[in-house]
């Protein structure tokens, strides 16, 4: 029986996880499954190590705050996956955690395969990391089509499969005529998956509802949110 560690660091990568997971598991029934993941995945009956919110608690965007939590839980975590002894390593998104955890796998034990879904956006900043993805990823999972060049270029296997919104034709749109003024322009506000980005960014962003409520009538602003 194949064995295949799913390694999420947040509720929007437990989702997307569990998309992987179900058609996974709908056209092979031999395949063992343990996680770090959350009830997207709980649902799809994949055991989590631990609860998910131990890592989305603890705010892996304030890595010094919190860096003797975040190598405990890494190390944790890494012990685990070494004690499991999975064929795949399948970690998706949260770079800062899973890319870490999934280095020091690759490290300890060379034969599992690591594979990485979501790659980490090396076009907007730090390009240079895609070399040291070359010694701990085996292969790479795109959504974006122009993300293959920065990987070809080092030679990382990589493959692009899409982005899974744009499957579901049912969420591509979303009617807000009846919560929004004809007249005014619409402002989309993303404070992120992860508690410890919401505590942040909502504040920021609600100050900024303020300042821009005072010099324009002129905008609605629709928050998105995930399902967690």
């Amino acid at each position: 029986m194949k064995k295949i560690f799913v390694l999420t660091g947040e509720p929007s990568g437990d989702k997307l996880a569990s998309t992987v997971i179900d058609k996974l598991q709908q056209n092979h029934s031999d395949i063992e499954f343990l996680s770090v993941g959350g009830s997207h995945l709980n649902k799809l009956g994949v055991k989590s190590i631990y609860d998910l919110k131990e890592i989305t608690y603890i705010g892996f965007t304030s890595v010094i705050l919190n860096l003797f939590k975040i190598r405990n839980k890494i190390n944790e975590t890494v012990k685990k996956i070494i004690e499991f002894n999975p064929d795949i390593l399948f970690s998706v998104d949260s770079p800062d955690f899973t890319l870490r955890v999934a280095e020091k796998v690759k490290s300890i034990n060379p034969n599992i395969k690591t594979i990485h879904y979501v790659a980490p956006q090396v076009w907007v900043w730090r390009e240079g990391r895609v070399k040291n993805f070359k010694k701990f990823l085996d292969h790479v999972l795109l959504l974006f089509n122009f993300e293959k060049k920065f990987f070809d270029k080092e030679s990382i296997k990589n493959t692009f499969v899409g982005h899974p919104l744009l499957e579901n034709k049912e969420n591509v749109k979303t009617n807000l005529s009846n919560i929004i003024n004809e007249n005014k322009k619409i402002i989309s506000l993303f404070a992120g998956s992860r508690t410890s980005e919401t505590n942040i960014l909502l504040p920021i962003l609600i100050d900024f509802i303020k300042l821009m409520n005072e010099k324009f009538d002129e905008y609605n602003f629709i928050f998105h949110a995930t399902d967690q």
